[in-house]
């Protein structure tokens, strides 16, 4: 009687445990929504446009950005990640290449340099059919040949 005793007692126990992390791991780090900075940025690079409308919510970012080419096309999606520091976006861009109908989704890096931000170009690798750049050599942030998003009014 003892022993039976003991093994419903025991297997209680794990069961209140077992809910007891879950329930700990469930609170989530979620961002102040309250304290939303948004801000929307134009850029250019040779004759095609970029139109991107950020915000930033703690460490997390969010929004949507369009690049219009200057052939007529179009790229159109959203955009999503973590800051680092206060100058390093990094994240997914998530798009339609000018109304088809499959989302592409390709890596995302943004340098805050002043008050723009450069859009950062590098070697695209895929892991498990999802994008990332690689380390070596390592993603350019240069002003002449990268788009240049300045905020816009």
């Amino acid at each position: 009687m003892k022993i039976l005793w003991f093994k419903c007692v025991f297997h209680n126990s794990i069961i209140v445990l077992t809910m007891l992390f879950f329930a700990a791991s469930c609170t989530s780090n979620a961002p102040n929504l309250n304290n939303v900075r948004k801000q929307k940025f134009i850029g250019y690079r040779n004759k095609d446009t970029t139109i991107a409308i950020i915000s930033v919510a703690g460490k997390d970012f969010y929004g949507s950005m369009e690049v219009l080419y200057n052939v007529g096309m179009k790229d159109s999606g959203i955009v999503k990640g973590k800051l680092y520091g206060d100058t390093l976006f990094i994240g997914d861009y998530y798009h339609l290449h000018d109304g088809q109908d499959d989302w592409k989704r390709v890596p995302l890096r943004l340098l805050r340099r002043q008050n723009k931000l450069i859009l950062g170009e590098g070697i695209i690798a895929y892991f498990a059919n999802m994008p990332f750049f690689v380390s070596y050599p390592p993603v350019q942030y240069d002003e002449q040949t990268q788009f240049v998003l300045y905020p816009a009014k």
